[in-house]
């Protein structure tokens, strides 16, 4: 089980590789979209701070049938988080 808020940060978008978030091949790999999909989820994942294209082209068909993905919009909310919680 994950949940994951984004924020709509992107590797891609930082300056220099000096930079405190900064992950080597993270772009390569498809930046976060890609990573969250190489995680393969298995359970239940609840993300948001994405837009819905990117995650049902890039995260649904990856996941495994019995996987339960829940998609966000807008900012984490607590309510959001504890109703996936208790599901």
């Amino acid at each position: 089980m994950a949940i994951i808020d984004t924020g709509g940060f992107r590797f891609a978008d930082l300056k220099t590789h000096r930079a405190a978030n900064f992950l080597p091949g993270a772009v390569k790999y498809g930046d976060i979209p890609g990573l969250i999909s190489l995680a393969r989820p298995r359970r239940a994942l609840h993300i948001s701070g994405e837009s819905p294209a990117i995650l049902e082209s890039r995260i649904l068909p990856i996941a495994e049938s019995n996987a339960r993905v829940v998609l966000e919009k807008g900012k984490l909310s607590p309510e959001g988080v504890a109703r996936f919680l208790l599901e």
